[in-house]
């Protein structure tokens, strides 16, 4: 991940200085990063993506994958198709990283036993919660 981290910097012609304004933190953070000595989470991704204009799947490794043993059949989706669904939802903003990740993960499990429903059902699922935490302010 931290090779796609440098590349995308590259590509947008950003210093880590301005990468790193971009995603709150300091160019040493963002340096960091790029040479592996920090680990690029969910967490770091979200916060960075936004500073490149790129999507965060864009950062998360092209075989990202929980260990399956066999190939998956074209129609199933990705990881990170996923977690960029999850991600563009409202609900997210208010949830933390952690939540976004095991939600990622249960639903990449549903996608695959469900590949023709498996978007609709995440739809529901996260209005659902948006609604419920909206009932639930003080």
């Amino acid at each position: 991940m931290r090779e796609k981290l440098k590349k995308a910097r590259l590509e947008k012609g950003m210093t880590l200085d301005e990468l790193a304004k971009g995603a709150g933190t300091t160019f040493q953070q963002i340096n960091k990063l790029e040479k592996g000595e920090r680990k690029l989470s969910l967490e770091w991704i979200e916060r960075i993506a936004p500073a490149l204009g790129i999507s965060p799947a864009a950062l998360l490794p092209d075989d990202w994958d929980i260990g399956a043993s066999e190939p998956e059949p074209l129609d199933i989706p990705t990881l990170s198709t996923i977690l960029e669904y999850v991600l563009a939802h409202p609900l997210t903003k208010k949830m933390g990283h952690k939540w976004v990740a095991a939600q990622v993960m249960i639903w990449y499990e549903t996608a695959r036993k469900e590949p023709e429903t498996w978007k609709d059902k995440l739809k529901d699922m996260l209005d659902i919660r948006l609604k419920e935490e909206e009932l639930n302010k003080p």
